[in-house]
C-alpha cells in the first residue's frame, strides 16, 4: 500500500495569518482554502484532510496548488455575478423600490418586476 504525503512549508508569519484568517472567517469556501493548506502544511494525508472537510480529493489538491502558486492571493475570487436581463435603469428602479418598501418573500419582489418593469417593455415577436 502507498501513502501519497504532500509537503507543504510554510513561514510561521504566514501560518499565524492563515489560522487568524480560519478563526474569523464566515465565509464556507475561505474556511476550506484556509484549512486545506493548514492541514497539508501539518502534514495530514490528502484524503483525510478531504473527509474533514467534506470536500472531494481534487478540491484539497487544487486549493494546495493555487497557494503554491499565489501565496495568499490564493483566496482572492475574481468571479463576477451574472448582472441579469435588466437594464441599468431598470435595476435603479428596482432598487428604489426595495429601499421604499420591505418584501417578506422573493416571490413578492418577482412579482413587481413582472407587473412594473417586464409588463411595461414593448412586445417582441420571435
Amino acid at each position: 500500500m502507498y501513502i501519497c504525503v504532500m509537503v507543504l512549508e510554510i513561514d510561521n508569519t504566514t501560518l499565524k495569518l492563515l489560522r487568524q484568517i480560519q478563526r474569523n472567517t464566515s465565509d464556507r469556501t475561505e474556511y476550506v482554502k484556509v484549512s486545506c493548506v493548514i492541514f497539508i502544511h501539518e502534514k495530514i494525508l490528502p484524503e483525510r484532510v478531504a473527509f474533514l472537510l467534506g470536500v472531494d480529493l481534487s478540491t484539497v489538491y487544487r486549493y494546495v496548488s493555487l497557494y503554491k502558486g499565489k501565496g495568499l492571493d490564493f483566496l482572492q475570487t475574481n468571479c463576477e455575478g451574472y448582472s441579469g436581463k435588466l437594464d441599468d435603469d431598470q435595476i435603479l428602479q428596482l432598487t428604489s423600490e426595495l429601499q421604499s418598501k420591505l418584501y417578506l418573500t422573493s416571490d413578492e419582489i418577482i412579482d413587481w418586476v413582472v407587473v412594473s418593469i417586464w409588463h411595461s417593455l414593448p412586445k417582441m415577436v420571435w
